[in-house]
């Protein structure tokens, strides 16, 4: 079957149309999934930041308890050696003459 001019530069034409209908087609595809692809690494972005973030919340707030344990522990220590100095204190008196038998005694 032969094509007359005309109908080979219409086929052409059709032709160019077509493919460039389907490049439209595939670009506007590929955009979509770019886009799906953005948005989805987005939020992988934003569910590993909130994941970190409640993790130095985790290592704040511990370490904010053992700070509040070893404080604590320091103002009992200070509370006894302040009990122990005020006890010595108050029984200078006594300690000294009971020092001062033993180097008479020996």
């Amino acid at each position: 079957m032969e094509y007359s001019p005309e109908e080979i530069v219409k086929k052409l034409v059709n032709a160019e149309v077509e493919h460039s209908k389907k490049l439209e087609t595939a670009e506007q595809e590929l955009k979509k999934l770019f886009e799906k692809k953005k948005k989805d690494i987005d939020n992988e972005k934003e569910k590993l930041f909130q994941e970190i973030e409640n993790e130095c919340k985790e290592i704040i707030n511990s370490a904010k308890e053992k700070e509040k344990k070893l404080f604590e522990t320091l103002e009992n220590d200070i509370k006894k050696l302040k009990e122990r100095y005020d006890k010595l204190n108050d029984n200078i008196d006594e300690i000294s003459n009971k020092i001062i038998e033993k180097i008479i005694i020996k």
